[in-house]
């Protein structure tokens, strides 16, 4: 995952962050909808906390028997 300032995502800004995730744990299916159909970034405004894009992210662990967890986001920037 990358934090990155501003409305649109530049892979050459030198402000942007980088978050790896742990080895055990990989995101399977991400289901979001935006303004104009099917998205695949979710973008929090500045002041509102509000989102380009809602719907779910499933992160499951790669270990045999491991759980898998569906985090839903709201437009309002709320997840649960």
């Amino acid at each position: 995952a990358v934090l990155f300032k501003g409305n649109v995502y530049s892979s050459s800004d030198t402000s942007n962050e980088l978050y790896l995730l742990p080895t055990a744990v990989q995101i399977g299916a991400i289901n979001l909808t935006g303004a104009s159909g099917a998205a695949t970034d979710v973008v929090f405004t500045r002041l509102l906390g509000t989102t380009t894009a809602s719907g779910t992210v499933t992160i499951s662990s790669r270990r045999a028997g491991g759980s898998a967890r569906a985090i839903t986001i709201l437009s309002t920037g709320n997840a649960k």
